[in-house]
């Protein structure tokens, strides 16, 4: 199977994605107490060995976040990773913890995986709401590592994988982080699933032959 980008209106291409995220912040500034605010800057949908191939990936540091897996009408895998310093960051700002030590402790790594807890399922509440469909994630899992050895870990699917990648800003008060939202789905699913969620998209579709 090879996959053929379709060229279509690319004015909602952030759209679906920016209402689970706009829900995202709201229930993290619930959560924290905190004034937060979330913006998505890049989003891509890749082939699986383009996004192994691209460039980032030789030049990605160690990351730190958190998966979880998803099923339902689409199934597949979902991540949000940030350079360690970012993601520490982010998490002592929001627990309004400045102190030692410099390196995540077991309760920064709990914040972070339940930070991506609200961020993932909030995305997928809404793909699940444009697309009329039945979507669930399960508990999320701390993840370090580089990229390239977190995507790995998935070679078995890459075939038939399509990853979309988002870029996320989140804007506390003080500082700031920027994220990258990883979904990893079946990509014949995908894109009958996304012609009906948002249908003025450049999408990947799977052609044979």
């Amino acid at each position: 199977m090879t996959l053929q980008f379709i060229d279509v209106k690319t004015s909602r291409n952030a759209e679906v994605f920016r209402r689970g995220c706009d829900a995202a912040a709201l229930l993290l500034r619930e959560t924290t107490g905190q004034a937060l605010n979330l913006a998505i800057t890049h989003v891509d949908f890749l082939t699986f060995e383009t996004k192994l191939a691209s460039s980032e990936i030789g030049e990605s540091p160690d990351l730190v976040g958190a998966s979880q897996d998803f099923s339902g009408d689409l199934t597949g895998q979902a991540y949000l990773l940030f350079e360690t310093s970012q993601g520490l960051s982010l998490v002592r700002t929001l627990l309004r913890q400045h102190q030692e030590p410099d390196f995540m402790t077991e309760i920064d790594q709990s914040a972070l995986a339940e930070i991506a807890n609200i961020v993932i399922n909030a995305c997928l509440d809404d793909l699940a709401k444009g697309g009329r469909a039945d979507l669930a994630g399960t508990v999320p899992v701390v993840v370090r590592g580089t990229l390239a050895t977190i995507l790995r870990s998935l070679h078995e699917q890459a075939a038939e994988t399509v990853i979309i990648s988002l870029k996320i800003a989140f804007s506390p008060a003080e500082g700031g982080a920027v994220g990258e939202l990883i979904f990893v789905t079946p990509a014949e699913r995908f894109a009958e699933f996304w012609r009906a969620a948002v249908r003025d998209i450049r999408i990947p579709v799977p052609l044979h032959g």
